[in-house]
């Protein structure tokens, strides 16, 4: 009977999700000129498109190794091969699987049945992972919203202050954090957060380069800052992929900027492809995470 509560509360979850997304998009569309968008997307520029891809692979490639230095800290001990298999298919899970496991507890899962871990250290890996990663993307957020249009468009200007101090004041609590409750992570904390920040950077220029494919030759930096606050937004776990929240951002803030509402709409679609397509892969990976010889153990901490 617990088990079908579970399975019940599980795939509610999930067609709630979907509803979100829907009537998200669906108020999108009442906003847009859906001809106009459509017509910005199949005009779009193949190489840079494929450009976009590249960079964008790169993106998880680096949050892969991120992860695994996590890892490291809680004494487990897999190639370099085995960690960005783990995450492809942690990847596939999240997107293509919301209703069931998720990526994070995927991982967690098949650890804990092939490694020594408590349970406890590897969700506390794979909440620091993810902690690490959006204090980078609320400081490049913060960062990229001063040098904006945006800006311009407030009457007062003393919340740019105060955004400021907030970039230290991030790393500080977050460290803070580490060092009253997993001092364990400490010696992985400069690294991580240099992956944290390359893995964003990276993913602006996967954006920068979908904003080429779109004919796009202006106010980059206006849609790259909307496109950070969008990804903000698609962190909270309600919608299917965050598709649907980085459109509403993008139509119910961009008269703050100088952007298209239509391309703009255009551009996170296809965002949301390149990331459905990429996650797809991980279905067809098969993972082996048996013991690493000694000749694949310095290829863990790359």
């Amino acid at each position: 009977m617990k088990e079908d509560n579970k399975r019940l509360k599980t795939w509610l979850k999930f067609f709630l999700k979907v509803a979100l997304s829907a009537t998200a998009l669906y108020i999108v569309s009442k906003k847009i000129d859906i001809n106009e968008t459509w017509t910005v997307i199949s005009s779009v520029r193949i190489s840079y498109l494929f450009i976009a891809i590249i960079f964008f692979i790169f993106s998880h490639v680096i949050s892969a190794y991120r992860l695994n230095m996590f890892f490291i800290q809680i004494g487990i001990k897999i190639t370099s091969l085995q960690n960005l298999k783990l995450y492809s298919i942690g990847m596939f899970y999240n997107l293509f699987l919301p209703g069931g496991i998720g990526g994070d507890a995927y991982k967690v899962i098949i650890l804990k049945q092939n490694k020594e871990v408590t349970t406890k250290k590897l969700v506390s890996a794979t909440l620091l992972d993810r902690i690490s990663g959006l204090v980078a993307l609320f400081c490049l957020t913060i960062i990229l919203l001063l040098m904006s249009s945006a800006k311009s468009n407030f009457q007062y200007h003393n919340w740019m202050y105060f955004s400021i101090l907030l970039l230290p004041l991030a790393y500080v609590a977050y460290y803070l954090l580490l060092k009253l409750f997993l001092n364990y992570f400490i010696p992985a904390f400069g690294l991580t957060n240099v992956y944290s920040w390359g893995k964003q950077i990276f993913q602006l220029l996967a954006a920068f380069f979908l904003l080429k494919s779109l004919f796009i030759e202006a106010h980059f930096v206006d849609y790259l800052s909307l496109f950070m606050v969008s990804s903000v937004v698609a962190v909270a776990p309600i919608s299917i992929g965050g598709v649907g929240l980085r459109e509403l951002a993008f139509v119910y803030a961009y008269q703050f900027f100088m952007i298209d509402k239509n391309t703009a709409v255009a551009f996170t679609l296809l965002f949301f492809i390149i990331t459905v397509f990429t996650s797809f892969i991980g279905g067809f990976i098969n993972l082996d995470l048996k013991d690493p010889d000694t000749e694949n153990l310095d290829k863990m901490s790359l």
